[in-house]
């Protein structure tokens, strides 16, 4: 009888990293036969993963071998979890042990939001010390006071009344726009796009890699060769079909 055991079961990382995880395979009792390690395929979203050394015989001290997580940069956020199995050919014995990777890319941005305000401290006057012009929002639509005219004169024309109509619908639209981006930001067109990796038809695999498991959409059904639904709910709705039952 065997364990894999590995280093940590989460990691954050941003789009474009690679992860390696070590992992430990231990022999608990029995005799030490090799053992074949195996890991989630999310090739269907572009992570390349792999186990190596993928054959190992374990000891009572334990074995050490590896898992190495490659995403791509168009990577969509959310947690992808990723299973390594371990299995003695000619038996049914496994063991399994799974790590979740939490992608957020809006993690990499934080700095800039943060260091942004500073660069309003020195203007003055509507510029910025380096001579260039800055955009004050809060004064946009504020009429501007004339100082140099006499404040009390009655014989100064009155300044114009800003158009309220006009005003309005440019704050309409921004508030359109504004609010079109942030709903592109969180992926809501993507529903009526037949985006986030969700569509069924010719997107459904009919095989099984290896024979072992494949990650497919939550709508496709499991291919023939792997049809137990292993795990379910996976980040960014996707299910894992495997060619055994689950524990």
């Amino acid at each position: 009888m065997f364990k894999v055991t590995l280093d940590t079961h989460i990691v954050t990382a941003l789009p474009g990293q690679t992860i390696t995880v070590p992992l430990l395979v231990g022999l608990i009792h029995g005799a030490a036969t090799p053992i074949t390690l195996t890991v989630t395929d999310w090739t269907s979203v572009g992570i390349v993963a792999f186990v190596d050394p993928r054959v190992v015989t374990p000891n009572p001290q334990g074995i050490m071998s590896s898992l190495t997580i490659r995403l791509p940069l168009g990577i969509k956020d959310g947690t992808y979890l990723f299973t390594v199995r371990g299995e003695t050919g000619g038996t049914f014995e496994t063991s399994v042990d799974s790590v979740s990777v939490v992608i957020n890319s809006k993690a990499q941005q934080r700095p800039v939001q943060q260091n942004a305000p500073q660069a309003r401290q020195g203007t003055a006057g509507g510029r910025t010390r380096s001579g260039s012009p800055s955009l004050d929002l809060d004064n946009l639509f504020t009429p501007q006071r004339n100082e140099s005219a006499p404040s009390e004169s009655k014989a100064a024309p009155k300044a114009p009344k800003p158009n309220q109509k006009a005003i309005n619908l440019i704050v309409f639209i921004m508030a359109i726009i504004i609010i079109s981006i942030v709903l592109a930001a969180n992926g809501v067109f993507d529903i009526f796009n037949g985006g986030g990796g969700g569509g069924g038809g010719s997107n459904c695999p009919t095989t099984c890699p290896g024979g072992m498991g494949v990650v497919i959409p939550q709508s496709c059904k499991c291919p023939s060769a792997c049809p137990y639904t292993y795990i379910q709910d996976v980040g960014n709705g996707f299910k894992e079909c495997a060619s055994i039952p689950p524990r």
